[in-house]
């Protein structure tokens, strides 16, 4: 049996893919559903308006700068969205990349208990082990030169494929 959620994702996504194309899901979470266009875009339905406010305004701010890559890293480009519907439609991007901005925040970190930073630093350094420090210097980069602090660090959004650490 089919999610509420999925449902309503591919009723979206079949608004900008075609209702006769078959339906391919490039990626799911938390926040939503990801699947390619015919046009080599991908749509990005939301299921929580708030983590869709923060992916959009970080695509916003990226494209305002016109960034496609941090250091090496490609990064989707915002193509289009539709607020209603919760759609971030982006260019599709080879590895090495960065993706999902769902839970970031513009301009202030978010606040957390002592400590939890320190612990969260120990995590992302266990996943990325030789990679860590291009990570760490992704997200200072990230922050330091467009205000984006980038807080889903994990190895499913910073994809290396070939890129040596």
């Amino acid at each position: 049996m089919k999610d509420s959620r999925r449902e309503h994702a591919e009723a979206v996504a079949r608004r900008y893919i075609g209702s006769d194309q078959l339906l391919k899901e490039l990626g799911s979470g938390a926040e939503g559903f990801v699947f390619p266009t015919p046009t080599s875009t991908a749509v990005k339905i939301f299921s929580h308006k708030e983590r869709f406010d923060c992916e959009l305004a970080v695509y916003q701010r990226l494209f305002d700068h016109d960034v496609i890559e941090v250091q090496g890293f490609n990064i989707p480009r915002l193509v289009s969205f539709n607020k209603p519907s919760m759609v971030i439609e982006m260019t599709i991007v080879q590895p090495p990349y960065i993706l999902d901005f769902a839970q970031s925040e513009l301009d202030v970190p978010r606040e957390f208990p002592d400590g939890h930073m320190e612990e969260w630093w120990d995590r992302v350094e266990q996943m990325f082990d030789e990679r860590f420090a291009v990570v760490q210097s992704i997200y200072y980069e990230l922050q330091d030169r467009f205000g984006i602090y980038y807080y889903d660090l994990a190895p499913r959004n910073i994809n290396f494929e070939n890129r040596r650490p």
